[in-house]
């Protein structure tokens, strides 16, 4: 889930479908507040930098 620091209220959940560390899909799955209606999709990508630490990228969409 996504939720804002300034508005609490306002949230996305997106879904991830693949390994960690790696490239993978994610489409836009829920949302509250600003967000109820959103949809969208793309793609994270996980950058594994130690054993329990990665950075990531998104890409994609998310209309709202």
């Amino acid at each position: 889930m996504l939720r804002s620091r300034g508005h609490p209220g306002n949230w996305v959940t997106f879904r991830l479908i693949g390994p960690p560390c790696h490239s993978v899909n994610y489409g836009v799955v829920s949302g509250a507040g600003k967000f109820v209606h959103a949809t969208g999709s793309g793609t994270v990508t996980f950058t594994c930098i130690g054993s329990s630490q990665y950075t990531d990228a998104w890409s994609g969409t998310l209309t709202f």
